[in-house]
């Protein structure tokens, strides 16, 4: 198992996968040139457009970029350079560029043809075309306009809305031309859309979307009068139109000259720009004075608190996630907002969201600027006739020739899937504005792509989302937006982000039995009377089949009783004969241990005064062992009491005191280890005073389950043995693997391994900690002023395989702590551990004390090292942020710990604190899921089955159990008895994600 950290920071909310980017720029200050130098020789450059993979599209009426020949249209890569496998060259400049999703490029302008390959003749394409990802020309696209094309809008159903001067279409070989005032809808193919003929009486320069489909556009015209009206509606500079074609009568701005550029903001706020002085919209009784500048709301009223006042014309807009607003024009200065005084503004300029001047941005081209886009880093792309520019007072102008790339602020965005039925994409800062966006998802690490839809606004935010989906487990994510860009910001760009995602899903909390439910076998076993129901239920186990076992009170009336259940079967209650008791009937019942074969044992009372241990291994129900049993051996020796147990699935291991001066029994000889099966009932494994290892057996001491959380014993087959602790009358200690029989020393005092430090030896052992019957461990102190031993790095945790010898260094006191992806914590060192527990596949877990750059509540924390990783991971730290808990607490200390095996990582029981904690939601149980996080499972004051969970009895070894596990399996399965605020109680499954 590899419990791995995170890859990337996450913003956590409960139950959440989050997967986050943050894009920056370079550290110069925005508006300053980043070094591309795109060296464009020719009149201007009229668009710019970002492709998903950072590729650069502009357009224009040029011949060569940075020396290479590239009539009206070029490519640069990312970093600034010449794509040089991508020449179109159109006959004439090109006003417009839109990517398509599917990478293709629609290319808008003046020309007549292009010509991609030299050798071949040119390819008719009159003022629209769309181009393949590498150039060419697509084949199958041919609208045909007789005259120019300035804008380009892609709409969400694939269609293409186009403007500009022209007044017919002849699109893919039609036989006669359709006449078409200036502005068009196309079909996905090129084909002309019939239903759409909104028949402007002047040139179209600028489109825009708007959320409810609307589509906003502006120009030289006066009026429209879409096929079958009767009248001209008259509509000066700017209109919107319904998805028909239809003229939307209520709105209407009326500038009095032409509107060259459309933004529109996220919330719904329209700005425009162009050559207008004044607008009076909707009918207003005056005009309203507004130079080249201004902001709609959605209704086409004017903004009153929006006045930049340029004082030359805008060709360009776009807009920043955070409000700010870049135009590029003929403009020298602006006056914004009724200001004293107008300040310079050389063609390029922002504002900041209420129309006030960035007094930090301030470019300074040497002459216009058509074009203004924004780049997914946030960087600025500018083009138009400018040779120079002279940023933020520079003492002297640079040349820059018609295209510049400038530098911005941090544009911080992310990817998000907070409940696996959504993703979201989160925007801000200088990220551009994006008018559209799509997701998508990648399941073969993005060979191939399926889309997930159309993502809708986060309110009026600058986010994004789509709900309602069914995600894989993993995948990758990819999320693309269109930006707006080119003069009459005509062009659009396509931003992208993508990640990779680890789901995470909710844990499944599954209520299993509650009180008040019918008891199983009520009416039918005989001591259980109809309609009894559960009173008291106690914490339960589980295995690895899924199944549960649990104590229970049952009350019928004035009738109670005290039963084990197995799932919803009764296997023994009390009242009910004891098997090989004499006649005994129990009277008391301990908590079950459950086998992964559905066995169960238990310790009881009898009727008779008698503790034994019973236990259903073996097919019916019998007596392993009790009280006052006489054993074969030690030959005449009875039974005190049995102290624990652990039940395997051939046997059962008991530990307990012999009666003194019976059989030859003394208090140097007086406890047991011994293994009972079906078959041939208890034989001895160890007792104390018997000869051991050249020496005589002190005391020994298996695996008591003294603490929550501790994993099972080795014994799990007929040979397996139990890890045991032994002190020899000469004073040694031995780790033993014991077994009727079979006694294996592992390690002893004075002795070395492969993994402890050239010249060091055991000095002292832990309790042994085994699991699965393949892995062994434990603390080890190491013989001090031996190998540079001292008191201060002596602990160490141990651990080995089945045929190993405590042979795998864990980690050592003294040693650097590490983080959560495994580098040291500054100035942190191990201090001390406790028990150390494992899995069969080698993954250890343990809580650690530590020295250093520690205060009283950080000082403790759990660690997890999974099985050949090269240092262990940190998964929790006291005063640390708790995963998936909100914002404010942190961890208080911890309660349990747990290491299953199988695909389940560690499980901790903790106590949190902070502001926002109480008493009735301090507590809880965390788990490592499959991709190695650290999850929230179940914690106090959750709703579980429509009810608040006042507390939780979870990670619990059986009382009086050689270190069986109780309440989770190694199938990620974990049981817990919740009480709730109600006063009603229940056994609840969790699965860990």
């Amino acid at each position: 198992m590899n419990h791995r950290p995170r890859l990337s920071v996450a913003l956590c909310t409960s139950l959440a996968l989050v997967w986050s980017l943050s894009l920056q720029p370079a550290a110069a200050a925005p508006g300053e040139p980043d070094g591309t130098d795109a060296g464009v020789s020719g009149t201007s450059v009229l668009t710019t457009a970002v492709q998903p993979d950072g590729k650069i599209l502009i357009g224009g009426d040029f011949t060569t970029v940075q020396g290479v020949s590239r009539p009206y249209l070029a490519r640069l890569l990312a970093d600034g350079t010449l794509d040089a496998s991508f020449q179109p060259r159109p006959s004439a400049a090109v006003y417009s560029v839109s990517v398509q999703p599917d990478g293709k490029i629609l290319v808008a302008g003046d020309f007549v043809t292009l010509q991609p390959d030299l050798s071949q003749p040119a390819i008719s394409r009159r003022r629209i075309a769309r181009l393949l990802p590498d150039g060419s020309v697509d084949a199958g696209f041919d609208p045909q306009a007789n005259g120019p094309v300035y804008a380009v809008l892609a709409l969400p159903d694939g269609r293409i809305v186009l403007g500009g001067a022209f007044d017919s279409l002849r699109p893919n070989g039609a036989p006669v031309a359709t006449t078409r005032q200036f502005i068009a809808r196309l079909e996905p193919d090129g084909s002309l859309d019939g239903g759409f003929n909104p028949m402007a009486n002047h040139v179209v320069l600028c489109l825009a979307l708007e959320p409810g489909g609307g589509i906003l556009l502006g120009g030289l015209f006066t009026g429209l009068q879409p096929a079958g009206a009767p009248t001209m509606a008259e509509r000066q500079y700017v209109a919107r139109l319904l998805g028909d074609g239809s003229v939307d009568e209520d709105f209407d701005p009326k500038a009095d000259n032409w509107v060259g550029s459309l933004a529109v903001q996220p919330d719904g706020k329209i700005v425009i720009g162009g050559a207008f002085t004044s607008l009076q919209p909707n009918g207003a009784l005056s005009a309203t004075t507004r130079w080249r500048l201004a902001r709609l709301h959605g209704d086409g009223s004017l903004d009153g608190g929006f006045n930049p006042t340029a004082n030359g014309n805008v060709y360009g807009l776009a807009l920043q996630a955070d409000g700010k607003i870049l135009a590029g024009g003929t403009f020298t200065t602006l006056q914004p907002n009724g200001a004293p005084a107008a300040t310079s503004r050389s063609f390029v300029a922002r504002l900041l969201p209420d129309g006030s001047l960035d007094a930090g941005f301030d470019p300074r081209a040497g002459d216009w600027v058509y074009s203004v886009a924004i780049q997914g880093d946030g960087k600025i792309l500018i083009g138009g006739l400018f040779s120079t520019l002279q940023p933020n007072g520079a003492p002297v102008a640079t040349a820059w020739h018609r295209f510049a790339r400038l530098e911005n602020d941090p544009a911080p965005q992310m990817l998000e899937i907070p409940d696996g039925a959504t993703v979201g994409w989160r925007r801000g800062g200088a990220a551009p504005e994006l008018g559209r966006v799509t997701f998508d998802l990648s399941t073969d690490g993005g060979a191939s792509w399926s889309p997930l839809g159309e993502g809708s606004r986060v309110g009026t935010t600058a986010d994004w989302e789509r709900t309602g989906l069914s995600l894989p487990a993993t995948g990758l994510l990819r999320a693309r937006g269109l930006g707006l860009g080119g003069i009459y910001s005509g062009s659009q760009g396509l931003i992208e982000q993508t990640a990779a995602f680890d789901l995470i899903v909710d844990p499944v909390i599954q209520p299993l039995i509650r009180k008040g439910d019918a008891v199983p076998g009520a009416g039918v076993h005989p001591l259980i009377p109809a309609g009894a129901v559960f009173a008291t239920l106690y914490p339960p186990a589980t295995n690895g089949s899924g199944q549960v076992a649990y104590r229970a009170k049952w009350k019928a009336g004035t009738a109670s009783g005290y039963g084990i259940f197995l799932d919803s079967s009764a296997v023994v209650v009390t009242g009910e004969a004891a098997p090989d008791s004499g006649g005994a009937t129990f009277k008391s019942l301990g908590d079950p241990q459950l086998s992964d074969g559905g066995r169960v044992a238990f310790l009881a009372i009898t009727s008779a005064g008698t503790k034994g241990l019973f236990t259903d291994l073996g097919g019916s129900l019998r007596r392993a062992v009790a009280q006052g049993e006489t054993l074969a051996a030690p030959a005449g020796a009875r039974v005190k009491p049995v102290l624990t147990f652990h039940l395997g699935e051939t046997g059962i291991d008991w530990q307990g005191r012999l009666v003194d001066g019976v059989g030859g029994v003394t208090k140097a000889s007086d406890t047991v280890l011994h293994r009972w099966t079906p078959a041939g009932g208890s034989v001895q494994t160890l007792r104390e005073g018997q000869a051991l290892m050249g020496s005589t057996l002190k005391a020994f001491y298996p695996l008591a389950a003294s603490a929550p959380g501790q994993t099972q014993d080795r014994n799990d087959g007929p040979d397996g043995g139990v890890p045991v602790l032994a002190v020899l009358a000469t004073g040694s200690q031995h780790v033993l693997e014991a077994a009727p029989g079979a006694v294996t020393s592992v390690a002893q005092t004075g002795g070395t391994s492969a993994g402890t430090p050239a010249g060091t030896v055991f000095g002292a052992f832990g309790l042994p900690f085994g699991a699965d019957g393949e892995w062994i461990g434990g603390l080890v102190k190491l013989k001090t002023g031996v190998g540079g031993v001292t008191t201060a790095n002596a602990l160490a945790i141990l651990a080995g395989s089945a045929s190993g010898n405590y042979d795998t260094l864990v980690a050592r006191q003294g040693d650097a702590a590490t983080d959560g992806a495994g580098a040291p914590l500054g100035g942190v060192t191990y201090k001390g551990f406790r028990q150390p527990l494992f899995s069969g596949e080698g993954d250890t877990a343990y809580l650690a004390a530590l020295a250093g750059a520690v205060t009283t509540g950080t000082d403790t924390g759990i660690w997890s090292r999974p099985a050949g990783a090269v240092a262990p991971l940190l998964l929790a730290r006291e005063g640390g942020e708790v995963a998936e808990a909100g914002v404010g607490p942190v961890w208080g200390k911890f309660t349990a710990l747990a290491q299953p095996g199988g695909a389940t990582g560690p499980l901790i029981g903790g106590a949190l604190a902070g502001a926002t904690v109480t008493r009735a939601n301090d507590a809880g149980l965390w788990g490592v899921d499959s991709v190695g996080a650290l999850r929230v499972l179940l914690r106090e004051g959750a709703t579980v089955d429509g009810k608040t969970v006042k507390a939780l009895h979870v990670l619990k070894a059986v009382p009086g159990s050689l270190g069986a596990t109780r309440s989770f399996n190694d199938q990620g399965e974990v049981v817990a008895l919740v009480l709730y605020t109600n006063g009603s109680s229940a056994i609840v499954r969790v699965t860990v994600p």
